[in-house]
């Protein structure tokens, strides 16, 4: 036994005769991964408009922001920044604007047909774009 074996030996108090077997040595637990609960309550966006959007005209985006457990909506929000992406690359970023009674608006520019992708975010409630999902709006010419 070496100077070494004995420290770990005398630090973890544990008495190793000759004819102890190794596998009465403690056991390291493999790492494991921990769930952190999040800090602000997931959401769900309620598009209350079903209009499909026109290339070439703004789509007035009418949604409502309401949290997933407890089915509240989330009135009042002053900053919501709204970023639309269109795969070919367009990309866009407005503020949305408080309607009242839970309900937003976002004046979104559609410049050309296919397929855009809407997050929400909010640095005042500390909302990413993770806690939100987004919204697939699909522009076609008429």
């Amino acid at each position: 036994m070496t100077m070494k074996d004995a420290l770990a030996i005398a630090l973890l108090g544990i008495t190793v005769g000759a004819a102890t077997p190794a596998a009465a040595w403690p056991k390291r637990k493999p790492a494991r991964m921990v769930a952190l609960p999040l800090s602000r309550p997931l959401l769900a966006v309620e598009v209350v408009d079903k209009r499909q959007p026109v290339p070439g005209q703004p789509y007035q985006l009418r949604f409502r922001l309401r949290d997933i457990l407890s089915k509240q909506l989330q009135p009042d929000v002053q900053e919501i920044r709204v970023t639309s992406i269109l795969l070919e690359g367009a990309k866009s970023q407005v503020w949305a604007q408080s309607l009242g009674e839970g309900l937003y608006e976002a004046s979104i520019p559609i410049q050309q047909p296919g397929e855009y992708y809407v997050y929400f975010e909010s640095a005042s409630k500390r909302w990413s774009l993770e806690q939100v999902p987004l919204v697939v709006l699909q522009a076609t010419s008429p």
